[in-house]
């Protein structure tokens, strides 16, 4: 038993320390293959204030929106409860299923076991918007949602990967969408940031 339990906080210790450690925890499913390792090691770096701007281009189905949009989000709000986030992409839809499964992770028993001082406010819990009783905040906006405002520490930008097939109406939606994000979430966060630039990321 004792072995038992000591194991059993090392795997949370690896799980604090670590986002490859911190992943397969919170989603069992999740194996971390080699482009996975990489994506990770940018995305620490983008925690420890050591990588400003990231960008991640991934074929579809090779976990690049669940690591950097959803498991990294709650992984990040674990090691920085006082710190915002805002999730933009190119639908309210896709928003509100990346926000959900962020604020499950969040609520979910393990990362309880690993960030003790992570809670969510029981007054803001929404899959749009959630606060965290450390001063932090989540939002998950899509195109054309007012966040002029909000301030963030870390600002994910999800663009369609639609790519040529896409129309010519859709490709000036998206771009408007990315134009609306680094025009208000930038600027929000240039004037929350104390003395350094907000993390970046456009998976």
């Amino acid at each position: 038993m004792a072995k038992s339990s000591k194991d059993y906080n090392e795997v949370l210790g690896l799980a604090r320390r670590s986002l490859s450690g911190y992943a397969p925890l919170i989603y069992p499913r999740f194996e971390v293959a080699w482009h996975h390792s990489k994506l990770i090691s940018k995305l620490e770096a983008v925690e420890r204030g050591e990588l400003k701007r990231l960008m991640v281009f991934m074929p579809p189905r090779h976990g690049k929106s669940l690591l950097s949009t959803q498991i990294f989000p709650a992984w990040y709000l674990g090691r920085n409860p006082d710190r915002s986030i805002i999730t933009a992409t190119y639908s309210q839809d896709l928003s509100d299923d990346f926000g959900r499964n962020v604020r499950n992770f969040v609520n979910d028993p393990y990362t309880a076991a690993v960030f003790p001082e992570l809670r969510i406010s029981e007054d803001s819990n929404s899959m749009k918007r959630f606060t965290t009783s450390g001063g932090g905040a989540y939002y998950a906006v899509g195109r054309g949602a007012a966040i002029t405002g909000r301030g963030a520490h870390l600002s994910a930008d999800r663009r369609s990967n639609q790519g040529h097939g896409r129309s010519a109406q859709r490709e000036r939606q998206a771009h408007a969408s990315r134009l609306v994000f680094e025009r208000c979430v930038y600027s929000s966060a240039a004037r929350r940031r104390r003395g350094h630039h907000p993390d970046a990321l456009a998976p």
